[in-house]
């Protein structure tokens, strides 16, 4: 009898620890999405630190981007469910063809009912998931006041940047004055009406309609790549995009998918931009002027292509999200796993009058000069190593080159902790 009394308190235990690790998980932000809440427990951790450790620990707090795993909203679930529900059989093979960018090519331009929901029930979590990322990222950068009252949606699919716009901006929507999607094909945007019903978003097919139209946010996923030219960019569609953004802090918003050829339409792009746009001239004011937001600390050349090409074949500037697949994709796909990887390259430029300065000089960690300083901090562009005592990491440097840090336990304690929890995409702001 004693023995199973203290079977029984053993199991009922270990039963509770884990159910508390498993809360204290969540709260720490792996699978919650409430950035409040991330931002309380971090802060909360400031109290037992002196001044000095406080002003060393808010830059590293904000440097954090890793979200955990995203995952779409019931409405947007049920709506999708809604319109796959009555497609044929053969959904899952045209949905195994969106894995490869080839086969997504051949029928960008047109888009037959069983390709259009296929990209619904396929690449529609990814994309999603990877605009959340950036659009949280470039949120917490400009700060929560920041909210764009004209946000264009022009790329690919129905719409998905326009419903992370509704689900970020929730709170604050009614500042959004006005949200327009772009879908040239009829297949598509019919579903995008029907995912947009209850939001304002307004449907259009072309930009003929908003000729005159200058827009705070503009939305370019996926579309800068020429389908008729594989591995070439539109030049006249990427200054057509630049000249539709506002010139008072408007910005540009360029997302490919995480593989060279997506990265190297980005970098083109990108250049086509800074350099048109004088971002390289000497004078201190120059109007309209190209300045990059994210992810790269710098307006020069991208380190990573230098010449035309990419000096390095198996490196290349991309990032991750993880997501939690719905229900039904994971049944189509025959998966036992929810969990997926979505891999993206991006730019986030705004036009502006005046370019942030990112000369070399002792970095300001008070807390009121965040939203500024960090224009210059360096970005981790591969997942950092952590070794034994040490961790290696590969950053982008403000002044266009590549530095690899490694940081021990010698360089002290809040360095060598914010080191171990570094994760990839993040920004570094303490010495070396």
């Amino acid at each position: 009898m004693k023995r199973k009394l203290g079977y029984s308190f053993k199991n009922n235990y270990v039963r509770s620890f884990f159910q508390e690790f498993k809360l204290f998980k969540g709260l720490r932000g792996y699978i919650i999405r409430d950035d409040m809440m991330k931002y309380y427990f971090c802060n909360k951790s400031l109290q037992s630190l002196n001044q000095e450790e406080q002003e060393l620990r808010y830059p590293t707090v904000f440097s954090h981007k890793r979200l955990g795993n995203i995952e779409m909203s019931c409405n947007i679930v049920k709506s999708i469910q809604d319109i796959i529900k009555d497609s044929q059989s053969n959904i899952r093979l045209s949905a195994m063809k969106m894995r490869t960018l080839r086969g997504f090519q051949k029928s960008k331009n047109k888009f037959s009912e069983i390709e259009a929901d296929s990209y619904l029930l396929y690449r529609m979590p990814q994309v999603y998931a990877s605009l959340y990322n950036v659009i949280n990222e470039l949120r917490s950068r400009l700060g929560e006041e920041w909210v764009p009252e004209n946000v264009l949606d022009c790329g690919e699919g129905p719409g998905i940047g326009a419903l992370v716009i509704q689900e970020l901006f929730s709170n604050s929507i009614e500042k959004v004055k006005n949200i327009i999607v772009v879908e040239p094909i009829y297949t598509m945007r019919k579903r995008a009406l029907y995912l947009h019903k209850a939001n304002k978003t307004k449907i259009i097919s072309n930009f003929s309609s908003i000729t005159k139209f200058k827009f705070d946010f503009i939305i370019a996923n996926h579309t800068i790549l020429d389908t008729n030219a594989p591995g070439h960019i539109s030049s006249t569609y990427i200054k057509k995009l630049w000249a539709k953004v506002s010139p008072e802090n408007g910005i540009l918003l360029l997302l490919e998918r995480g593989n060279p050829l997506g990265y190297e339409a980005v970098v083109k792009a990108r250049q086509i931009i800074l350099f048109n746009s004088g971002s390289n001239s000497k004078e201190s004011e120059v109007k309209n002027i190209g300045h990059v937001i994210s992810p790269c600390p710098h307006d020069k050349q991208c380190p990573l292509y230098l010449d035309g090409h990419r000096f390095n074949s198996k490196k290349w500037c991309h990032f991750g999200q993880r997501l939690i697949t719905p229900a039904y994709l994971q049944k189509i796909k025959h998966s036992f796993s929810n969990i997926e990887n979505s891999k993206f390259s991006y730019c986030i430029i705004r036009k502006e009058i005046v370019n942030p300065s990112l000369k070399e000089s002792k970095i300001n960690l008070s807390k009121d000069k965040l939203f500024f300083d960090p224009y210059g901090w360096h970005r981790l562009i591969l997942p950092p190593l952590k070794k034994h005592g040490h961790v290696i990491m590969d950053t982008c440097v403000f002044d266009g080159t590549i530095k690899r840090m490694i940081i021990s336990k010698s360089h002290g304690k809040l360095q060598y902790q914010n080191a171990r929890k570094a994760y990839w995409g993040d920004i570094w702001a303490l010495k070396s």
